[in-house]
């Protein structure tokens, strides 16, 4: 009897580092994915223009850049974020699971001045064969 292909499992290293096993033999897989994935997302400067990103909007309507920057073993792959949104705090990568990431950030929005309002934003990543093809969405 042929088991169906499973899907990787992250499991995060003592240095830091998410390394994805997995269950039983997989197929190949056909989207960008990583053998080793840091979850310290970084954050880049607007006006830096060195890498391909997706795009979407945060709560407060400004644009929020993702790319997943893949590396092979030993090194490991990384997420760099770019926005012009104010941030409470740095975002962080929560999960991570085959061409599927799910970020979390706080923005500031500044509601009627001088009250300000801290929103919660999470954005689920998915990966493309090609970069410039990934996704980002805003979940409700």
């Amino acid at each position: 009897m042929d088991r169906p292909a499973a899907a990787a499992v992250a499991a995060l290293n003592p240095g830091g580092t998410w390394e994805k096993k997995p269950a039983f033999a997989t197929a190949a897989a056909t989207y960008q994915s990583w053998a080793l994935l840091d979850p310290t997302i970084l954050e880049e400067d607007l006006a830096a223009n060195s890498i391909v990103f997706t795009v979407c909007t945060a709560s407060d309507s400004r644009e929020v850049l993702v790319s997943l920057h893949l590396a092979e073993p030993p090194f490991s792959s990384d997420v760099q974020l770019r926005t012009d949104v104010q941030v409470d705090g740095k975002p962080t990568l929560i999960a991570a699971d085959g061409d599927l990431l799910l970020i979390h950030m706080v923005v500031v929005a500044v509601c009627d001045p001088p009250f300000v309002s801290y929103e919660g934003n999470l954005f689920a990543y998915k990966s493309r064969p090609e970069p410039a093809m990934g996704r980002v969405r805003l979940l409700p």
